[in-house]
Parts: structure tokens; C-alpha cells; sequence
């Protein structure tokens, strides 16, 4: 992760790169429909499988795996040697997300959580925090006066998603599932969408055309509706018994206490 001198480090694992690459899979599942989280990875699941996974292109016809460098640079803020990672993939008939663990880990150091003392006390919470606090601040988020009650606030899906990639860089396991309320509009659109359908193929199969053409015409209200309605407000993202950073720090503590 970026600037490493603030924190002490150790070397990653293949398990670590492999724990990582799950938690970003997740992640970006809960917040975009195109990406599919599931079956889980291992090692030997094939790239082209986590990249489908993903609705990414990181294989060019002419550029082989090395826009996946680019991918990997900016997300785990690591130096990935293009040609070097191309080459190690270019390898193997067909390359699996072992093969890509085993090139990374040796190139990534991840951050350890270490404990504060405050007061006299060693507190691994605080640490956690002042580590969360200084990781957030690295990635741009605006957390400079930001307090262990600080409540989580999101005010853009692009906020949300970096959040999610640093504490996920942090401990992959210790963020719950980001959940988006279902507002009232989509649960009525649902409910009249299958009522539209239903009667398009009755009116069709009645050979009722007043029947057939009210149901198309109520699919298109529907459709047109959904197209038009405001997306949903990134404020609306909960994650589930964590409302603070101070949340946040005591599940890292957590995760780090159970290594």
C-alpha cells in the first residue's frame, strides 16, 4: 500500500494476494450488478474466469496481460514490471489465479496492525484507527479531523468503493457485505413488471389484442420508468453493525487479533 513509512509491513503470501483478490471480487459485486462474485476463486481457478467475473478486459490481443499491470498498480499500489507480469502469465497454456498470486506476493508488502498506547495501556483499536485514518487520508478521502464516533459517510459511489478497497487492503474478511436499501419505487416497478408480462402472454395466447397490447404497454411504462427514476444515493449504503470508523477499527483489530 502507499507510503509503507508510516506503518510497519510484511512480506504478502500467495494466501494473502488470493484473500485479497476475493475481497475486491465481493466488493465490487455489492455495488455493481455486472460483476458476478460467484463461484469463489482458489488457485485453480483460471484468469479468464476471474476476469469474466469482473466484466473486464486485462487480456489484449496485441498487449497480452499487461493492462492488467496497470490495473493492479492502482489498486494495491504495488510496482507491476509489465512485461515482467506478461511474461510469467504468457507461461502457462492457461494461467490460474495461482499463477498470479505467486508472481505478486513476493512484489507486495502488506500493513501491520499494531497497538497504540494510550494512557499507559496498549490498545490495538486505537492503532487500528490511527492506521485506518492515515490509509484513508493516502487514498484521498477527506478523514483529516475524523474521530473513532466519526459516522460513515459516503458522499459520492466512487467514495464508497475506495473506502471499501483500502479497508479491504487493510483485512479482507473484516468489512461486512455493503448492503443498498431496495426503495419502495423498485419493489412496486418489480411487482408491476411480472403483472405486465403475465398479461402480454395471456392477451397473446387468448388472442385478446386489448388484453395483449395493455400488457406491452404497461412493460414500456415500466421500462421507461426505471430508465428515468434517480439512482439511488450513495448515503443509502449501510454495512451491517457498522455505523462509525470506530466500528471499523475495532473489526480490524478484530481480524488482526485472530492471525
Amino acid at each position: 500500500m502507499r507510503d509503507t513509512r508510516r506503518w510497519r509491513t510484511r512480506s504478502a503470501t500467495p494466501e494473502d494476494v488470493l484473500a485479497l483478490l476475493r475481497a475486491k471480487l465481493a466488493h465490487d459485486a455489492a455495488l455493481d450488478a455486472s460483476v458476478e462474485e460467484d463461484p469463489p476463486l482458489d488457485f485453480e481457478t483460471p484468469l479468464s474466469h476471474w476476469e469474466a467475473a469482473l466484466d473486464a478486459g486485462f487480456r489484449d490481443f496485441w498487449l497480452g496481460w499487461k493492462p492488467l499491470a496497470a490495473w493492479l498498480q492502482s489498486w494495491l499500489y504495488v510496482e507491476v514490471p509489465p512485461h515482467a507480469l506478461d511474461a510469467a502469465l504468457r507461461a502457462h497454456r492457461a494461467p490460474t489465479m495461482g499463477h498470479l498470486c505467486e508472481f505478486l506476493a513476493p512484489r507486495l508488502r502488506l500493513p501491520v496492525l499494531e497497538p497504540l498506547r494510550v494512557a499507559g495501556t496498549s490498545c490495538l483499536t486505537a492503532g487500528a484507527f490511527i492506521t485506518l485514518r492515515t490509509a484513508l487520508l493516502g487514498a484521498g478521502l477527506p478523514v483529516a479531523r475524523a474521530r473513532p464516533s466519526t459516522p460513515l459517510s459516503f458522499q459520492s459511489w466512487q467514495q464508497l468503493a475506495t473506502f471499501q478497497d483500502v479497508v479491504g487492503l487493510l483485512s479482507p474478511r473484516a468489512l461486512p457485505r455493503v448492503e443498498i436499501p431496495s426503495t419502495p419505487f423498485r419493489k412496486a416497478s418489480l411487482g408491476l413488471f411480472v403483472l405486465a408480462l403475465v398479461s402480454t402472454a395471456a392477451g397473446y395466447r387468448l388472442g385478446s389484442m386489448p388484453l395483449f397490447v395493455g400488457g406491452m404497454s404497461a412493460l414500456l411504462g415500466v421500462i421507461i420508468a426505471a430508465w428515468l427514476r434517480p439512482a439511488p444515493a450513495p448515503g443509502t449504503a449501510r454495512f451491517p453493525g457498522v455505523t462509525t470508523l470506530g466500528d471499523v477499527a475495532r473489526l480490524l483489530a478484530a481480524s488482526a487479533s485472530t492471525r
